[in-house]
């Protein structure tokens, strides 16, 4: 029997939409922890959480298959502000950058 895959649901979009999650890659945090980027498709916003706590990643990297951005939160009135575009397989820190929320997408 096949397992059903993993289903996640932003708050602000429940329960008109679902999103299947996909490892696109991962980040690592400040103290080495390792987060995995599930792939969101190119119209939702992932927050950066752990339980609820947001966090800062360092570094990211990005599967061969995948293409993802990363945002920070001052973009003003136009909402968050691109700071990476990545297409895998890629990895970089994110150096004075500071991503809050990413999209992840398979590329096509």
């Amino acid at each position: 029997m096949r397992p059903e895959p993993v289903i996640a649901v932003e708050p602000r979009d429940a329960p008109a939409a679902t999103i299947e999650m996909i490892p696109c890659g991962y980040v690592r945090t400040s103290t080495g922890a390792q987060m995995s980027l599930d792939e969101s498709g190119k119209q939702y916003l992932v927050d950066f959480r752990i339980n609820g706590d947001s966090y800062t990643p360092t570094f990211y990297h990005i599967s061969s298959n995948c293409i993802c951005r990363f945002y920070s939160g001052d973009g003003g009135r136009s909402g968050p502000g691109m700071i990476v575009e990545a297409h895998g397989p890629a990895e970089d820190n994110f150096g004075e950058k500071k991503a809050v929320q990413y999209k992840c997408w398979i590329r096509t």
